[in-house]
């Protein structure tokens, strides 16, 4: 019996959920701008009592904080905390 490899997700699997990546993005901002300084796992709550799924909140923030939209700071707690960058910080 053979064993058949999984199918790696590629960059073109990726370019065609680009859209759908980008509504989660847009949601998630919704959240951190109307309550700054949420948990990553406080965020995928929210989340999920707002629109009723839940995507991977993880990889969604990575991007956002990579386009410079939000700053993610680990705090005393020791847990990553996500704000919005405020505007005057994103342009410089």
């Amino acid at each position: 019996m053979t064993q058949q490899a999984k199918p790696q997700t590629s960059l073109s699997d990726y370019d065609k959920r680009a859209a759908h990546f980008s509504i989660t993005r847009a949601r998630i901002m919704k959240i951190v701008t109307a309550t700054p300084g949420l948990t990553v796992a406080e965020v995928s709550t929210e989340y999920l009592l707002r629109y009723k799924y839940l995507p991977r909140i993880g990889n969604r923030i990575r991007e956002l904080r990579r386009l410079g939209w939000v700053e993610t700071v680990k705090e005393d707690d020791g847990l990553l905390h996500v704000y919005p960058v405020k505007e005057e910080q994103a342009v410089a």
